[in-house]
């Protein structure tokens, strides 16, 4: 039985800088990983899981402010985020956590978010987990979806 591969990449990436002159705060994402899925085997029985990540940096007048990261749905919902080939879908989802059981988001929907977590001047690298579900029948070739990461403070 010849098994049908597919290679996908998801692409975790948005810079955005929100800049407060009356607290003299800024934030950058300086780096992004993309969340690489590789080859996915529609016949397996078990998950396809892989990481990235998304560095921030700051520069602060005071160390009170606080900061969360969340992340948008993509091309579909956070119950089931879609990469996409053409108008193939394909299911997914991004975590806070290593056991891939807290969908990061917005807060909304049950879904979490980074942080909060109190300024400093280090630049912070954030692991992004993502995981495909098995038993997924879908068409050979790349996936990709992408996500806009945003820092709030």
């Amino acid at each position: 039985m010849k098994t049908r591969v597919l290679s996908l990449a998801l692409v975790v990436a948005a810079a955005l800088a929100w800049s407060v002159p009356a607290r003299a705060v800024s934030c950058t994402i300086s780096a992004t990983v993309p969340v690489a899925f590789g080859a996915y085997d529609r016949t397996s029985g078990t998950a396809l899981d892989s990481s990235g990540s998304v560095t921030y940096q700051c520069g602060i007048a005071g160390l009170l402010d606080v900061l969360t990261i969340t992340m948008s749905t993509g091309n579909g919902t956070y119950a089931s985020r879609t990469m996409l080939n053409g108008a193939n879908p394909m299911s997914y989802n991004l975590y806070t956590n290593a056991g891939r059981t807290t969908v990061w988001g917005d807060g909304s929907s049950g879904t979490a978010v980074y942080g909060p977590v109190t300024l400093n001047l280090l630049a912070i690298t954030v692991p992004v987990y993502g995981r495909i579900p098995p038993g997924q029948n879908v068409a050979v070739g790349s996936f990709s979806d992408t996500i806009v990461v945003t820092l709030n403070f």
